[in-house]
């Protein structure tokens, strides 16, 4: 065989025996390069079965580990279950390595906060876990491994709290306000900030209730700033804080109280129900002209109307008085006042001739206790009783006679006599 023929053989034989070599070294160690993942609820290998709270944080912990390295990010699936909020807050993974059997392999940890927002029993599917590791030949290569399902109970953390009512859970709360004013003197028309900020670990902001009571008054309308929502992960703590801040402008005079703040709490570290107060403010606001005419606008004007209903009663009692003099009453009551019983009797018997047409007491009635009265008052007794009884006497339209009861024919005669006759042609009276 030539020469030349013989060397490609040989040649031919040395790259197979390379090839064979690679592919089984390759084959070998792709036992090795394997990437691992486990992924648990709360603390890892807790005895204790799965059971937390509603709006508790739940830290879902994954775990990916391999011989070699990390080529590219990992992805973490969206986890989609109804009243459940997912949200991967810390976007860094935390990496470490361990030797195990030989080997050295690189981890990274993420974690995935839940939110629970009703109570009963909550399922998460299979996740879908992304991630590239580096080969043999230094190679990137895509792996994409599933956890298991994981089941876990939620209850309410008090008897004291309903799913209904505003509450936070969190494991350390800090709550605090600031005033501002427009003027260090308020006056109707000037206004007041309040700014109120709520911190809290191992929640969400959105989780966080309002704080500050939107209701205005009378005494003053508020204006309210969009809250301000912020979540932040620090030195593996997660923390949120909500902000708002509300403008109150005061409508009027007086002394008002703005609403005190009360945030109840779930501590979550201590496993207690807890209320934390922010007091409010009691501020004076002097009145302007405008907003004094606003307030009493209802009584200014009742009182005009009564000062208008009294000046112009005074002015017809005036002319009355100069056309007419004083009323008979009034001239009573003065001269009876000032114990005048001269006056009184003069009244008394003016009256009697204007009320029955007669000039003499004694010819009102033929009772002997008012033949009695009637001497008395004519002799000039003075007593206040005495002219009361004789002035009610005296007062009357017609006399004791005049007033004995008619039969019912009687009386429709005398008025049918009195429609049909002119007055010129009634008879006189017997």
């Amino acid at each position: 065989m030539n020469l030349k023929y013989k060397f490609v053989l040989v040649l031919l034989a040395i790259v197979a025996m390379l090839s064979h070599s690679a592919f089984a070294n390759e084959k070998d160690s792709s036992k090795i390069r394997t990437v691992k993942m486990s992924a648990w609820l709360g603390q890892e290998n807790a005895d204790k079965p799965l059971e937390f709270t509603v709006n508790e944080q739940i830290i879902l912990s994954i775990e990916v580990a391999t011989p070699r390295w990390f080529t590219g990010g990992t992805r973490i699936s969206r986890i989609d279950v109804p009243n459940l909020i997912a949200k991967q807050r810390n976007p860094m993974a935390i990496n470490s390595t361990e030797r195990k059997n030989g080997i050295t392999w690189s981890k990274q940890r993420w974690e995935v906060t839940l939110y629970p927002q009703t109570s009963g029993t909550f399922v998460i599917p299979p996740i879908a876990i992304q991630t590239q590791v580096s080969t043999q030949n230094v190679r990137s290569a895509s792996r994409t491994l599933y956890t298991q399902p994981m089941t876990f109970e939620v209850r309410m953390p008090t008897g004291k709290l309903s799913e209904q009512q505003s509450w936070l859970s969190a494991s350390d709360m800090t709550l605090t306000q600031q005033w501002e004013t427009s003027n260090d003197e308020l006056k109707a028309g000037d206004s007041i900030t309040r700014t109120v900020t709520l911190n809290a670990d191992d929640t969400l902001s959105i989780l966080i209730p309002s704080l500050i009571p939107t209701d205005a008054t009378h005494a003053y309308q508020v204006y309210r700033q969009p809250p301000r929502l912020s979540d932040s992960h620090e030195r593996g703590a997660y923390k949120a804080q909500r902000t708002e801040q509300h403008t109150y402008v005061l409508q009027k005079g007086g002394n008002f109280t703005l609403p005190d703040i009360d945030v109840v709490w779930w501590n979550s570290s201590k496993k207690t129900l807890e209320t934390v107060t922010l007091e409010g403010k009691t501020i004076s606001v002097r009145h302007t002209l405008s907003s004094f005419v606003a307030q009493y606008q209802r009584w200014l004007a009742g009182m005009a109307v009564l000062l208008f209903m009294l000046i112009a009663g005074s002015v017809l009692l005036y002319r009355r008085v100069q056309q007419q003099g004083f009323s008979e009453g009034f001239n009573l009551l003065f001269a009876l006042k000032n114990k005048n019983f001269s006056r009184l009797r003069l009244l008394t018997y003016r009256k009697l001739k204007m009320s029955q047409g007669k000039v003499a007491l004694s010819t009102v009635s033929n009772n002997e206790h008012w033949q009695e009265q009637a001497r008395q008052w004519q002799t000039g007794k003075e007593s206040t009783s005495l002219l009361m009884q004789v002035w009610r006497k005296v007062s009357q339209k017609h006399s004791e006679d005049a007033l004995k009861p008619r039969t019912k024919c009687s009386t429709r005669f005398t008025v049918l006599k009195n429609r049909i006759l002119p007055p010129a042609l009634n008879l006189p009276k017997e």
